[in-house]
């Protein structure tokens, strides 16, 4: 029997959210433990700062890019740029039902590691991971959800047969869903149901599709239904 579910890490205090370590999705019966991009998605806390939009954070970083050390791009030869395939309602999906904590803070799980900071960041730009008493500011917080997005994320999602088909509101609706389950979910075994929907176009059932995957019967459930439900709505936003 197929096993769907859309796991989400206890509460954390205002402002925190989960960590984005990627799952090992061969190990199906482990997902829930393993997959440390469950966010809880009741946690948003939109009052505490001032976010950017996420095209005012692409705009900020083609102007002054910032390398994986944190050095501004003037500064050194070679920077990687944010590429512009990222698709930018897909960011603005997640920033809506995510958290931001601009001081590290303890895995929930664990009580220790991963550190976590910032839209659920457990490693820097150069991969070494935080510690407690670190902290950044929301821009940071901001590029660095960009540019992890773009590096370890959208590599994975863009290996779906079918994703140059798809329009963008199609591919931030699956960025969204993957920031949240994992991007390695497209033929994943616990993931059937969105993998065979995908796979065969099959978008009148694409709603009812998302909706499989809110932990039913958890106290995390009306959260992850209003994300599905958001997600599923912009899949199927006709492009423009």
């Amino acid at each position: 029997m197929e096993q769907e579910h859309d796991g989400d890490k206890p509460a954390l205090p205002a402002g925190q959210v989960g960590s984005d370590k990627q799952p090992d999705l061969s190990v199906v019966g482990n997902l829930w433990k393993e997959d440390e991009e469950d966010r809880d998605s009741t946690s948003l806390n939109a009052n505490s700062v001032e976010y950017l939009s996420a095209n005012e954070i692409l705009a900020k970083i083609k102007r002054n890019p910032i390398n994986k050390n944190g050095t501004a791009a003037n500064e050194i030869t070679a920077t990687k740029q944010v590429s512009t395939s990222l698709p930018m309602c897909g960011v603005e999906l997640i920033k809506k039902f995510e958290g931001c904590y601009l001081k590290a803070y303890p895995d929930p799980l664990t009580g220790g590691k991963p550190i976590t900071i910032g839209w659920g960041s457990t490693r820097k730009r150069d991969g070494s991971p935080w510690y407690l008493g670190e902290s950044i500011s929301q821009q940071e917080a901001d590029e660095l959800l960009i540019y992890q997005l773009e590096t370890s994320y959208l590599p994975d999602l863009m290996k779906i047969p079918c994703w140059s088909e798809l329009n963008p509101n199609q591919q931030g609706a699956l960025l969204s869903f993957g920031y949240n389950l994992g991007s390695k979910f497209y033929g994943a075994s616990n993931f059937e149901s969105m993998t065979r929907v995908i796979k065969n176009r099959d978008w009148a059932n694409i709603r009812e599709t998302f909706l499989k995957y809110r932990n039913p019967g958890s106290n995390v459930e009306q959260g992850l239904r209003r994300r599905r439900e958001a997600e599923a709505e912009l899949f199927l936003k006709p492009y423009s």
